[in-house]
């Protein structure tokens, strides 16, 4: 058994916008001589008994049926849990969705939980007064990767061999993920079940439309770059859920999935172009122009998705997008945007909540305080539960297994034999330790001239 303070758990090494998240914090955490440890969601039960953790910090809890489970257990066992968010500009309509995920239960599976937004706190303490007492406004962390690293140049192109002069712009599209419509993705219930069917088969009509729109502006445009990053949850065994299919082997088509960080990505492109998404609020941030190829319109039934589409234009189709990319071209700007700036603002405030770069420093001093309240030593015995033992050994000797596995570069065996969240390939401590060294670089220069022991939240 060796002991901890912050035991971080995520599903991956790779720089995902949990993990890009996760970053910032540790930094922080470790440069306030805080002993943290990352460790694997796929193995979380066995980590946690191991390390024995102060506080256990999961980077987006109710985002996934294993991280709620995983909490639940920690819960039990008397861990103090602290839970942040993947999304921030809650809708009203569909609160209880946004706030509990797939705490389907509606449990109290955390110790405290952080949201992005003073909008999203208000929602929910009005919805579900009896969960308000262990919330509280921290900001979006995964935003302030954009701030840090607004002007640090990036070689994402240069990796791939292509070179930048050889275009006239670069044409980012950050991929919606409609693969949420397939019977076959773990979502599919929880998704569909909140949404009509009318509203379902008029998304995936958008998706065939947004397919097909992509591959004429990659065939009108051989000047333009078009840099496409897949959705970081799509299914490989869905069939074009990313909506990007036919352009893979044009010479005017880069296609990245989670191995590039979506702030390269953002950084590298001169126009953002989404479905929609909440990417495109990182791209805000980071001076990019954003538009949005909506074939049927912004206007979502029962607002189940935020207003980010109202920030921004909408080009509906290829000739509109053509004639987007031609005036970018001549002009350095979308002639639009202007016009969206007072609402790009007041939408930045009600989804990240603050937009300073400091949102990680403000999670990390709530964690600091909490260690000297010593409010996370774990005291009591673990509570023995035979079915969680056996899962927790069985799940241990399979990421071992794999490990090994991986290490012997035996990728057929690891395929065929272990679940895709069991793929250690995705788990390389030297790869991220490499970006959190070059992280912490920029940290430090973002943090001249400030106190940021003083940097608090809205309670």
């Amino acid at each position: 058994m060796k002991k901890c303070d912050v035991l971080v758990l995520d599903w991956t090494t790779k720089l995902t916008r949990d993990r890009l998240a996760g970053c910032l914090i540790v930094n922080y955490l470790r440069a306030n001589e805080v002993e943290v440890v990352d460790a694997p969601l796929q193995n979380a039960l066995w980590s946690i008994d191991y390390y024995k953790p102060k506080i256990i910090l999961l980077l987006n809890t109710v985002g996934s049926k294993a991280a709620v489970k995983i909490s639940k257990y920690a819960k039990q066992n008397n861990y103090f849990i602290i839970s942040l968010y993947g999304e921030g500009n809650f809708s009203e309509a569909k609160i209880k969705q946004f706030y509990f995920g797939h705490n389907l239960s509606m449990d109290n599976i955390d110790s405290e939980r952080l949201l992005w937004s003073e909008r999203a706190f208000h929602l929910v303490k009005k919805h579900f007064p009896a969960y308000s007492n262990n919330i509280h406004v921290k900001g979006s962390v995964g935003a302030d990767n954009h701030v840090i690293l607004r002007n640090k140049k990036t070689d994402l192109l240069k990796k791939y061999g292509v070179n930048r002069k050889d275009y006239s712009i670069v044409l980012g599209i950050g991929c919606w993920d409609f693969g949420l419509l397939s019977k076959m993705d773990h979502r599919y219930e929880i998704f569909t079940k909140n949404i009509s069917t009318e509203e379902q088969e008029r998304i995936s009509n958008d998706g065939m439309l947004f397919n097909q729109t992509i591959i004429n502006l990659v065939n009108e445009f051989p000047n333009v770059l078009f840099l496409v990053k897949k959705h970081p949850n799509h299914y490989d065994t869905i069939s074009n859920a990313s909506a990007v299919s036919g352009i893979e082997e044009k010479s005017n088509v880069l296609i990245v999935d989670k191995e590039e960080a979506i702030t390269d990505c953002i950084r590298e492109s001169d126009i953002w172009l989404t479905y929609e998404s909440t990417t495109a609020l990182e791209a805000w941030l980071a001076d990019v122009s954003t538009a949005l190829l909506n074939p049927s319109g912004i206007e979502f039934e029962s607002d189940w998705r935020a207003k980010i589409c109202e920030g921004q234009p909408n080009y509906p189709d290829a000739e509109s997008w053509g004639k987007a990319i031609e005036t970018y071209i001549l002009k350095g700007n979308l002639l639009e945007e202007v016009s969206f700036k007072e609402k790009k603002a007041k939408i930045l405030q009600d989804s990240i909540g603050f937009s300073d770069g400091f949102n990680h420093v403000r999670v990390g001093n709530f964690i600091l305080e909490k260690l000297l309240l010593d409010k996370g030593k774990q005291e009591e015995e673990l509570k023995i539960n035979f079915k969680f033992l056996i899962e927790k050994h069985l799940k241990n000797m399979i990421w071992k297994l794999n490990r090994f596995l991986t290490f012997l570069n035996l990728g057929g065996v690891i395929t065929s034999c272990f679940p895709k969240r069991f793929v250690s390939k995705e788990w390389d401590e030297k790869k991220l330790e490499v970006y959190m060294k070059e992280l912490d670089v920029y940290q430090k220069a973002h943090y001249k001239c400030q106190t940021l022991k003083s940097i608090r939240d809205i309670e």
